[in-house]
């Protein structure tokens, strides 16, 4: 939806409406927000009505004339089904806290298995990358493993063979790669005190993600890959060290391209 500026300083209307899961916003009557919350799990469907600010440098904020109207009961549930995700949809991770095992919903057309197309690809500077079970801040997922070289060495890299990619139409209106970034658990990553590493996805040889991270918790991340429809498309996934290697245990779980 288009972005408007409001200005500073005057007072703006501000509409708030949910229907169950759906969930709209409007300020001066320009719709700001539609959401639809299809995590069944993560969702609450109650709570309390509050206002905020958020940080930065000293200001003020002024509410009034609140008007609460309260919606029937049990007002149906929008579903998937209806409400299709489209691969290509970028991703927003819950505010904390989460549950220990939340797990992002997927929507979607799971299309094409990296990990299954793991022995075909190329592993230049990649003498550990292997495939398993790959425990994450005690959360285990299938993945790759893909330890970063030293930063006088070229990058490792897992180069896979070239993929076709389908044409946009009815059935298809986006394509993402999906996959959870993170740093295997084990205590030579605190003792050895690693750095992080980056990571980085290349299309065709072109950067379409660059994450510096350093945490041994999983990251979804979703790469929007719609631009390539009806194209052959060759991805590498790199892990590059910062200052050091040491201990740059850097794992891609669950990579896979949907549409």
């Amino acid at each position: 939806m288009p972005v408007k500026d409001f200005p500073a300083g005057t007072w703006h209307d501000y509409r708030v409406l949910v229907e169950g899961n759906h969930h709209r916003h409007w300020i001066d009557g320009h719709q700001t927000v539609d959401v639809i919350d299809l995590d069944a799990y993560g969702r609450a469907l109650d709570g309390v009505i509050a206002v905020q600010v958020h940080v930065g440098p000293a200001m003020k904020v002024q509410y009034k004339d609140f008007l609460l109207k309260r919606l029937p009961d049990h007002l149906p549930m929008l579903g998937a089904d209806a409400n299709p995700v489209p691969a290509n949809a970028h991703w927003v991770r819950p505010q904390r806290p989460l549950p220990k095992d939340w797990i992002a919903p997927e929507h979607g057309y799971r299309w094409i298995d990296l990990i299954e197309h793991f022995r075909r690809a190329e592993k230049p500077a990649s003498p550990t990358a292997r495939t398993g079970s790959i425990a994450v801040g005690g959360r285990k997922l299938d993945g790759l493993f893909l330890h970063a070289a030293p930063p006088d060495q070229a990058p490792s890299e897992i180069r896979f063979p070239p993929f076709d990619m389908p044409a946009l139409g009815q059935a298809i209106t986006g394509i993402a790669l999906r996959t959870s970034i993170g740093f295997k658990d084990g205590a030579g990553f605190v003792e050895a005190k690693s750095d992080g590493c980056v990571f980085t996805v290349l299309a065709n040889g072109e950067e379409v993600l660059r994450r510096d991270y350093a945490t041994q918790e999983w990251l979804p991340e979703s790469i929007d890959l719609t631009r390539f429809a009806g194209k052959t498309v060759a991805l590498t996934l790199r892990t590059e060290p910062k200052e050091t290697s040491a201990a740059d245990w850097a794992c891609w779980a669950k990579p896979a391209l949907w549409i």
